[in-house]
């Protein structure tokens, strides 16, 4: 189906591998500019175009200014495009589709900055897993770098992917199971292990988790837990639970002692 696609002012944009731009001064592959009311169009390549009115048809040779008209759909370079409207006046803001995230496309965070009385907006697009690109920008004489995802840590060892396995139910494209044999390297020690749903790597305070998988199937992806201390804490709460609890049923000062000698009287 066919996507909008926004284009500001003395601006550029790539859209389908054609860079389209809105009056601007240098050369591209299609050139959109106003002369007072009337858009016009320069293509470096041959336009066919097919007015949706009465269907009818030709082809724009390039490198020519043509008229930019509503309602007509224009092919270039094997690329469809209708121009559908002009907004003199609008801003460009984006909105969540659903509440839930897809995990197939980019988040969308928005900050809001403020610096001494002035603040802006900032969009940042990041994913669980993805190492986003660092923005910057000068804001009230300051010089700041955000960005937003995930971020890179090194490890003590390597860990070497030998191989990814995916089994699939019988007659279905589901997975019903995937499992990672991997090589951990340490110096000069080389540790082979098999991690898969509900058999983690623990070594040297990480956990490895096998969590999903690249799209062509030929790569793993692992969740990295650093739980040094945490689950000794935890396992000393247990404990600390048992004794008490223990303490309780076998002290002689105990309620349930008490009652029970109340009862033998």
């Amino acid at each position: 189906g066919m996507q909008s696609n926004y284009i500001k002012i003395n601006s550029i944009k790539k859209i389908d591998d054609l860079n389209i731009g809105f009056d601007v001064d240098q050369p591209i592959d299609i050139q959109i500019t106003k002369l007072d009311s009337v858009f016009y169009f320069l293509s470096e390549y041959d336009v066919h175009y097919m007015r949706m009115s009465d269907q009818h048809k030709g082809v724009l040779k390039k490198s020519n200014l043509h008229p930019f008209s509503k309602k007509t759909l224009y092919t270039i370079n094997g690329k469809n495009i209708v121009f559908k409207e002009y907004y003199k006046s609008a801003s460009i803001s984006e909105i969540s589709k659903n509440i839930k995230n897809d995990d197939n496309e980019a988040d969308l965070l928005k900050l809001k900055l403020s610096v001494n009385n002035a603040d802006t907006l900032i969009d940042l697009r990041g994913h669980k897993g993805i190492v986003s690109p660092k923005t910057y920008f000068y804001f009230d004489n300051l010089f700041f770098s955000i960005s937003y995802g995930s971020k890179n840590f090194n490890l003590p060892f390597a860990i070497y992917l030998k191989s990814f396995e995916l089994d699939r139910y019988p007659g279905s494209n589901s997975p019903s199971s995937f499992a990672s044999n991997i090589e951990v390297w340490d110096n000069e020690k080389k540790i082979d292990y098999r991690i898969f749903m509900n058999n983690v790597l623990n070594y040297r305070g990480y956990r490895f988790f096998q969590s999903s998988y690249d799209k062509d199937e030929k790569g793993t992806i692992l969740s990295v837990n650093q739980d040094k201390w945490g689950t000794i804490i935890t396992y000393f709460g247990y404990l600390c639970l048992i004794v008490s609890v223990l303490t309780l049923i076998l002290s002689r000062f105990s309620r349930f002692n008490i009652l029970s000698r109340v009862k033998n009287k």
